[in-house]
C-alpha cells in the first residue's frame, strides 16, 4: 500500500478525526464562560483552562463511540507518526506554563492560537487540506480579535475558537462522508 492510500484509510476509518474537533467546540466555550463570569485571579483561571482542557480527549472518544469511529486502525503504518505529531506541541509547553504562572492575560489569547495550529500536521495525516484552511483560518482569527478585542473582551476568543471548530467539524464529516462515497461508486 502507498502513503496516500494509508492516509485515505485513517481519513475514511478515523472519519478524519472529527470527534476530537468537535470534542474541541463542546470545550471551548465552556473555557468562554470562565473567562467572561468566573471572578478569581487570572493564574486561577488560566489553571481551570488547563484543567478543562484536558477533557478533551475524553470527550473525544465519547463523541467517537456515539459517530461510531474506531479508536484505531489496525496495521496502518501511519498510526505510529499521530504520536509524535501530539507531541510536536510540547516544546510550546513551557512558554504556556510560564503565562500561566505569571498570571498573564495572554494565556487565553496564546493557548487557543496554539491549539489552531497545531492541526495544520494533520492536513498531512488525513490527506486533507481543510486541516491546513482551518489552522491558519484559526490562529489568523484568534491573533487579528486579541489586537481588535479590548482585553475585558477576550473571553470572547474561545467562544470563537469554539464556533470556528464546531464549523470546521460539521465540514470534516461532509469530507468524510463524500470521500466514502466516492469509494463505494
Amino acid at each position: 500500500m502507498e502513503i496516500k492510500q494509508y492516509q485515505n484509510e485513517l481519513s475514511t476509518k478515523l472519519r478524519n478525526g472529527a470527534n476530537f474537533i468537535l470534542s474541541g467546540a463542546v470545550i471551548w466555550p465552556v473555557v468562554a464562560l470562565i473567562w467572561a463570569f468566573v471572578d478569581i485571579d487570572i493564574r486561577t483561571k488560566s489553571g481551570i483552562t488547563w484543567s478543562v482542557g484536558t477533557c478533551v480527549i475524553p470527550l473525544a472518544f465519547l463523541v467517537g463511540h456515539l459517530l461510531k469511529i474506531p479508536k484505531t486502525v489496525k496495521d496502518n503504518p501511519l498510526l505510529s507518526i499521530l504520536p509524535i505529531l501530539i507531541a510536536s506541541q510540547l516544546p510550546l509547553f513551557p512558554f504556556l506554563v510560564y503565562l500561566l504562572v505569571n498570571s498573564s492575560g495572554l494565556f487565553i489569547v496564546l493557548l487557543p492560537t496554539v491549539s489552531a495550529a497545531h492541526f495544520f500536521t494533520y492536513g498531512w495525516v488525513y490527506n486533507l487540506k481543510l486541516f491546513y484552511d482551518f489552522s491558519f483560518l484559526m490562529s489568523m482569527v484568534m491573533t487579528i480579535l486579541a489586537f481588535l478585542l479590548p482585553t475585558h473582551l477576550w473571553w470572547c476568543l474561545p467562544l470563537v475558537m469554539g464556533a470556528i471548530m464546531g464549523i470546521f467539524g460539521i465540514l470534516l464529516l461532509k469530507e468524510d462522508h463524500i470521500k466514502i462515497s466516492k469509494v463505494n461508486q
